[in-house]
């Protein structure tokens, strides 16, 4: 909502865009992680999804949020179409 309020130009994006959500990079990173182990069964894939989950720090968490200004300004700079995120 803030944008929305304090910029002058304003895009209209798609609610889901991946250009935006930064947790498309964690779940492709989960989903990576998680392709690498044999699963079993239903309650095997829910322990190793939570196992790889915990591996994710916040350090990582940060960044991502942390690139959250640079990946506005490429949609701006793209007028709203995809961009390289």
């Amino acid at each position: 909502m803030w944008f929305i309020f304090h910029c002058q130009q304003q895009l209209h994006t798609p609610p889901q865009s991946p250009d935006i959500n930064v947790i498309e990079n964690l779940w492709a990173s989960l989903e990576t992680a998680v392709e690498k182990h044999q699963i079993r069964n239903k309650a095997h894939l829910k322990q190793v999804l939570q196992e790889e989950w915990d591996k994710i720090s916040p350090d990582t968490t940060k960044k991502l949020v942390e690139l959250v200004p640079r990946r506005l300004e490429d949609i701006i700079k793209a007028k709203g179409h995809a961009t390289r995120y």
